[in-house]
């Protein structure tokens, strides 16, 4: 006798976010951003060491180049902090603060 049996994976949650940035105009890690999959709500908030907000994003797919609102000008090599809020796909809530240093290579 035999038995099959189908198997479904189905998606599954992923975050991922970076602690540095190099917004050098390389193509290379000029950006700041997460990445992540099974995530249906996401709101990202960066601050300087004052306190002030310099970015935000409501959707993972945007990311930051390093200075205020992402404008254009010097870049200002700091740490700053971040913190996500999410949803993922089993409607769990999650919340992450970091850090994350801005590096100028030029």
């Amino acid at each position: 006798d035999e038995v099959s049996h189908t198997v479904v994976i189905g998606q599954d949650f992923t975050f991922f976010i970076p602690n540095t940035v190099t917004p050098d105009g390389d193509n290379v890690n000029d950006v700041f951003g997460a990445k992540g999959g099974g995530i249906i709500k996401y709101e990202m908030l960066i601050f300087n060491r004052w306190g002030n907000l310099v970015f935000s994003a409501d959707d993972i797919s945007k990311t930051w180049n390093g200075k205020s609102n992402n404008a254009t000008g010097d870049i200002i090599q700091d740490v700053y902090v971040w913190r996500v809020s999410l949803t993922d796909i089993f409607k769990k809530e999650h919340k992450y603060i970091g850090t994350v240093t801005v590096l100028n290579g030029k």
